[in-house]
This record gives C-alpha cells, sequence and structure tokens, in this order.
C-alpha cells in the first residue's frame, strides 16, 4: 500500500511538472507570435517610404530615358542596375516577409494534421526567399536595416525555440501527459485490486476458520470471525481514507471540475486547500474559471445594452408612429367637421331654395285678381 502511495505520489508530481512545462511553451509561443506581428510592423514602417522613394526614382529614369535632351546611356543603365533592382527587391521583401509571418503565426495556433505540415516547408521558402533578396539588394544605405529587420521575424521560426520547435516540444509534452494519467489511472485501479485481494483473503481465512474439530469449533470460530471482521472493516477504512482522500480522488474531483467549466457550468466549486501540486492545478482552474465567467458577465452586460437600445429605439418609433396617428386623427377631426358644416350649410340652402317659390305664388294671383 505505502508502496502505491509512493508510486501515485512520484507520477502526480510528473503530471504536475509537465502540465508546467506545457503552460510554459504555450506562454513562449504566443510571445512569439506578438513579437512577430510588431517587428513586421516595424519592417513595413522601413520598407513603404522605401517604396514610394523607388516607384518615383524609376519613374524619373524613364522620363530621361524618353527625354533626347538627358543623357539617355546614363539614365538607361541607372534604370537597369538600380531603379527597377531596388524596387522588384523591395516588394519581392515585403511578399515574402508577409508569406513568413503568416506561416508563424497559424503554425502557433493550428492544430497537427496535414494543413500544419505544409506550414514549415512554406516558411523556409520564404526565409530563403527572403534572404536571396536581401543577397541582391543593390542599395547598400538600406540593405543592413532591412537585413537587420528581416533577422528580427525569421528568428521565431529558427530551431528548437523557434514557433516550430516549440509546437513539436508542445506535442510532445501532451503525449508525456497523456501517458502519465494512464499510468496514474493504472495505479489507482491496482490499488483497488489489492484491496479486494486483501478482503478475498481475509474471507478464505474465516472460511477455514470455520472447519476445525467439534470442541473448538465455537470459541475457535468466534475469535476467529472476529479478528476477520475487524481486519476487512480496518481494509475498508484504509482504502476509503486512501481512495476517498487521496490525490486520486482530488484530481479525479479536479477533473471533474474542468469537464463542468468547459461545459459552461462556471458556478462549479473548485476546492483549492493544500499546498502540493494538485492544489496548484486547482488554483489555475479557479482563476481561468474567474476569468470565464468575467468574460461571460461582460458578454451579458454588452447584450443587455443591445438589446436596451434596442428598445429604446422601438419606443421612440412607436412614440413618433402615436403621435403621427395622434396628428392624422385631429386633421380627420377638423375634416369631417368642414364637412358636415358644408354639408349642413348646403342642406340649408336647398331647403331655402324650396320655400321662395311657394312664397311668391299666392301673393301673384291675389294681384291679378284685383
Amino acid at each position: 500500500m505505502a508502496a502505491i502511495s509512493a508510486e501515485s505520489e512520484n507520477l502526480i508530481k510528473a503530471l504536475a511538472e509537465r502540465v508546467g512545462k506545457r503552460l510554459e511553451v504555450g506562454a513562449t509561443i504566443a510571445n512569439h507570435v506578438n513579437e512577430t506581428i510588431l517587428e513586421f510592423e516595424a519592417l513595413n514602417e522601413q520598407l513603404n517610404p522605401l517604396i514610394k522613394s523607388a516607384e518615383l526614382d524609376l519613374r524619373r529614369s524613364l522620363r530621361s530615358v524618353g527625354d533626347p535632351t538627358a543623357k539617355t546611356g546614363e539614365a538607361a543603365q541607372r534604370l537597369s542596375t538600380l531603379d527597377l533592382p531596388s524596387l522588384r527587391g523591395l516588394l519581392d521583401l515585403q511578399s515574402n516577409s508577409n508569406l513568413a509571418v503568416g506561416m508563424l503565426v497559424a503554425a502557433a495556433s493550428i492544430p497537427r494534421g496535414a494543413i500544419y505540415d505544409n506550414l514549415e516547408p512554406r516558411y523556409a521558402l520564404a526565409e530563403h526567399r527572403l534572404n536571396s533578396v536581401l543577397d541582391n539588394y543593390p542599395d547598400p544605405a538600406n540593405k543592413q536595416k532591412l537585413e537587420a529587420l528581416s533577422a528580427k521575424i525569421t528568428r521565431h521560426g529558427q530551431g528548437a525555440e523557434g514557433v516550430f520547435g516549440l509546437r513539436a516540444r508542445q506535442w510532445g509534452l501532451e503525449e508525456e501527459i497523456a501517458k502519465v494519467q494512464g499510468e496514474l489511472a493504472t495505479a489507482s485501479a491496482s490499488l483497488g485490486q489489492i484491496v479486494a485481494e486483501l478482503v478475498a483473503d481475509q474471507q478464505g481465512t474465516a472460511d477455514r476458520t470455520a472447519v476445525g474439530t467439534k470442541d473448538q469449533a465455537e470459541s475457535s470460530l468466534m475469535l476467529q470471525l472476529g479478528i476477520s471482521g475487524v481486519m476487512i472493516l480496518a481494509i475498508f477504512l484504509l482504502a476509503w481514507l486512501y481512495v476517498g482522500r487521496s490525490i486520486v480522488r482530488r484530481l479525479q474531483l479536479l477533473a471533474e471540475a474542468m469537464r463542468r467549466i468547459a461545459g459552461g457550468e462556471l458556478e462549479t466549486d473548485i476546492q483549492t486547500k493544500g499546498a502540493d501540486e494538485v492544489a496548484a492545478m486547482s488554483q489555475a482552474l479557479l482563476v481561468f474559471r474567474d476569468t470565464a465567467k468575467e468574460v461571460t458577465l461582460n458578454q451579458t452586460r454588452i447584450e443587455a445594452a443591445r438589446a436596451q437600445a434596442s428598445q429604446e429605439r422601438r419606443d421612440t418609433m412607436l412614440s413618433m408612429a402615436n403621435m403621427f396617428e395622434a396628428d392624422v386623427q385631429q386633421v380627420a377631426t377638423r375634416v369631417s367637421g368642414a364637412v358636415e358644416k358644408v354639408l349642413w350649410q348646403r342642406a340649408r340652402d336647398e331647403r331655402s331654395d324650396r320655400t321662395e317659390p311657394q312664397q311668391s305664388g299666392p301673393s301673384g294671383g291675389g294681384g291679378a285678381t284685383g
């Protein structure tokens, strides 16, 4: 039992050591990427003015070649030996540095597979082209600066400490971590097997004790059963204390917490008590969980702000629609009142027209009779 405990402790230390190394390698790769991007920007800051200047020089040389009053031979020689090679070299330098940076950034994040396998050869080709362009660059005034800036970029892909070497080391550590985890699981299973064998052995002892002489059967049986019962209880207690509260159990709880957090359960409780490697891993997981909670909270706040803004826009549009409807209703009411008034006036005029002939008829007949 002590041997298994020591073996498990050694495996856990080995696991924590490899996990720590893998995290260090990942941080180093991230630093490579950040530095590569910054150095690529510095190279472009140097290249862009040179490209514009080379374009102007090329145009001037072309005009001189076509000018009959200029020294055509000198202009043509400058055009072929300096202006064209300089501009072509600068453009090649910019395109191949862009390709090299793209391969490095992709290599830092793309998983292992056929796509990744094509990155390093393409990066090597871009690096070779960069060196070739710089070797043949005709302008010595800027050649040294461009070589220094290009070397800062290409160093991130070179050797064991470059991005490609670090990714290979990262995958090697992942394989070692998986191997140690398997050995740790095997050790835990071996512990359970030993406990079962001890229980079976004591049960066999109790069974053999029951076979004896008739005179000693009762006392011997009770004694052996009592001893066996105590030993079985002690073995189960020891197994419970070791398996239930040992480092293996803590690792199992830590793995379960990782799975739950990965599944989105960010309120998962994480036990960080202790001062060993498992406690350090638990503390790292706690930081990851809290960071994930903060990110989720920020996303929730952003979504709430978006929803509030959308609701305010809807409320504004609804208010404008209600105001417009009220204005339209008011205009319709006034128009309806005016129409009713016109109709009433027209009806009144029609009644007045009908009334006037009736009144004038009797008055005309009386005059004729007199």
